[in-house]
C-alpha cells in the first residue's frame, strides 16, 4: 500500500522494525523481562503486514490499539497471577 508520503520508505521502516524486535527480544530475555510481541496482530498469513491495521504505515489504528491492549493485559495478568 502506498501511503502518499515520499518522506518515509515504509519498506525500510518495516525492516528496521523487524531488526529492532529481534534486539528487544534478546534484551528482555537477558534481563528476565517479559517481551510483548504485537506482530501477530498485524501479520497476514503470508507474513506481510495488514495495511488496514495502520493509520499511516507506521502508527496503529484505533482498532489495532484495542487488540494491542488485550494482548498486553493478558501478559500483565500472567505476570501478576502469583502476586497475592
Amino acid at each position: 500500500r502506498h501511503w502518499g508520503n515520499d518522506v518515509a520508505d515504509f519498506s525500510e521502516c518495516a525492516g528496521l522494525l523487524v531488526e529492532y524486535g529481534r534486539w528487544l527480544s534478546r534484551f528482555c530475555h537477558a534481563f528476565h523481562v517479559p517481551c510483548v510481541d504485537f506482530r501477530p496482530i498485524f501479520a497476514l498469513p503470508d507474513g506481510s503486514v495488514a495495511a488496514e491495521c495502520f493509520l499511516d504505515g507506521i502508527h496503529p489504528s484505533p482498532e489495532s490499539h484495542k487488540k494491542m491492549a488485550a494482548v498486553l493485559l493478558a501478559v500483565l495478568e500472567e505476570c501478576t497471577a502469583h502476586i497475592p
